[in-house]
């Protein structure tokens, strides 16, 4: 399969990812123990919130925090605080997403196991700093993988270069995400960006994606020019507010993503970072 396709479909599944997890902390407002329990703490913080209990996490390994405990981190949270919510943890499912995407699109020799340890790591490291319970990396781990597989799914006649079927599954992954968007729990920002690579990936599918045979030192200048192509972008939107209102920040993901992959595309091919020649998708347009 074509690498310049994989590649799209695991940016997806990562910014999807994303959107799920910040869209499943608006929905259960369930708050990370180092606000919760003083016996936790982070042992780079010295000033832990306020909200934190002498002794208010769960009584047992597999109980819930203390209600109280919980109900005052959520006032705090709305009031002060944009990073209380825990569960389900962001970092963990990023983490199986990029781990078990790569494993399973590019078929890395022993990249399952990789994915497994990395996963496992990076859960065991977010507890040991007091910003999950177990439930919050267990979820994490699931919608990570369970959104590889998804998209894997969804995308197999882009990747199988089939304009007709695939520009019909984005489209509908797009209306998915607009609906989606709608609801009091969404995570605009999030949202965004993963509209910011399925919009591309639909344009994809009437104008080819690049053929890549470009050595190492070209594929670094792409990376780098996408960088700041995207450091650009959003430090041009900071500057002139775009992200003061709800909606601004879906507009903040949408376009910080989408220009960023148009603008690096255009760029590359103007100074021959990426073959000219498109790779053509089969089947009527």
């Amino acid at each position: 399969m074509p690498p310049s396709g994989n590649q799209w479909v695991l940016t997806l599944a990562i910014l999807l990812a994303d959107a799920t997890t910040g869209s499943l902390k608006l929905a259960f407002e369930l708050p990370r123990p180092v606000y919760l329990d003083a016996q936790v703490g982070e042992p780079l913080d010295p000033s832990p919130p306020p909200t934190v209990f002498a002794n208010g996490g769960a009584d047992t390994f597999w109980s819930l925090p203390k209600p109280e405990a919980i109900a005052a981190v959520r006032e705090y949270h709305r009031v002060e605080d944009d990073g209380a919510d825990g569960f389900p943890s962001g970092h963990v499912a990023s983490a199986a997403a990029l781990s078990f995407g790569i494993a399973l699109l590019f078929h890395v020799r022993w990249g399952v196991s990789f994915a497994i340890a990395w996963t496992v790591m990076m859960a065991v490291s977010r507890m040991y700093l007091g910003r999950h319970f177990l439930a919050d990396v267990i979820a994490g781990a699931f919608i990570g993988v369970a959104v590889v597989v998804y998209v894997m799914m969804l995308t197999r006649a882009f990747r199988e270069n089939e304009n007709q079927s695939s520009r019909t599954e984005l489209v509908a992954l797009t209306v998915l995400l607009l609906l989606w968007a709608i609801l009091p729990i969404a995570d605009l920002e999030a949202i965004g960006m993963v509209l910011g690579v399925s919009l591309p990936m639909v344009m994809a599918t009437y104008v080819g994606l690049p053929n890549d045979k470009a050595p190492l030192a070209k594929r670094a200048l792409r990376v780098l020019l996408a960088f700041a192509v995207y450091f650009t972008i959003t430090l041009f939107m900071d500057l002139v507010g775009v992200g003061k209102s709800v909606i601004g920040e879906m507009v903040i993901g949408l376009f910080s993503i989408s220009l960023t992959l148009i603008a690096t595309l255009a760029v590359s091919q103007r100074f021959g970072w990426f073959q000219r020649t498109p790779r053509p998708f089969s089947g009527t347009a």
